[in-house]
């Protein structure tokens, strides 16, 4: 009887022994195996930070125009290179510059600049435009003959614009001018100059004729024909 309960004792030890050391190969081969597998994935890398698009880089869409830089106002009497540098040289509307600037052949010229810009791609084929419509004024043929000869008077009403002494112009070279502006403006209908300025008008009031005589200014008044 003692022996046989020895004999159980030893039995149990050894079932004992052998479960723990099944649980231990079992922990051995198990921690092997993540191990492994572990090894087979990669380390997903950081999303990489990339800068903004701009309008440009982004398929189907373009960036908004952008102002073409004004130029400064070099050549402000002469009405081919007010039209070619219109906002350069027109910003801002003064009493000195509206015969050139409000002259309807540069707006014409202007308004045809405009029209391109809405409808063309690329600024350089507008600025050909510009260029094809201003320098046309050069072919426009001044003539004396389209005034009659001048009297003196002083007229104050109905005017349009006036010029000063430009950059130093003499009378006659001011006469010229205001000749010109006065010839190709539609609206002009006479103009008056003195030593100091010339005046357009868009309407005419002359003297009586029984005045005329009598008049003392020292002012030449051209009336269109």
């Amino acid at each position: 009887m003692k022996l046989k309960k020895l004999t159980l004792f030893y039995i149990l030890i050894c079932t004992v022994l052998i479960i723990y050391v099944l649980y231990f190969i079992y922990n051995l081969l198990y921690s092997s195996r993540l191990n492994n597998q572990s090894n087979k994935f990669e380390d997903i890398p950081a999303p990489s930070q990339t800068p903004a698009q701009t309008p440009e880089q982004i398929p189907g869409l373009t960036s908004m125009p952008t102002e073409e830089p004004v130029e400064q106002c070099s050549i402000s009497d002469n009405i081919v290179g007010v039209c070619m540098n219109y906002a350069g040289c027109c910003n801002q509307m003064s009493e000195n510059n509206k015969c050139f600037c409000n002259h309807p052949f540069l707006q014409d010229c202007k308004k045809t600049y405009d029209e391109c810009k809405k409808s063309s791609t690329t600024s350089e084929e507008c600025k050909s435009t510009l260029k094809e419509c201003c320098t046309a004024y050069n072919k426009i043929n001044i003539d004396i003959d389209n005034f009659n000869k001048p009297i003196k008077q002083d007229q104050t009403s109905q005017r349009l614009c006036s010029i000063g002494t430009l950059n130093g112009l003499s009378t006659d070279s001011l006469r010229l001018k205001c000749m010109e502006l006065c010839q190709t403006n539609i609206d002009c209908k006479a103009f008056s100059i003195n030593d100091m300025n010339c005046i357009l008008f868009n309407g005419i009031n002359p003297l009586p004729t029984s005045a005329l005589n009598k008049s003392k200014s020292l002012t030449d008044y051209y009336i269109k024909k």
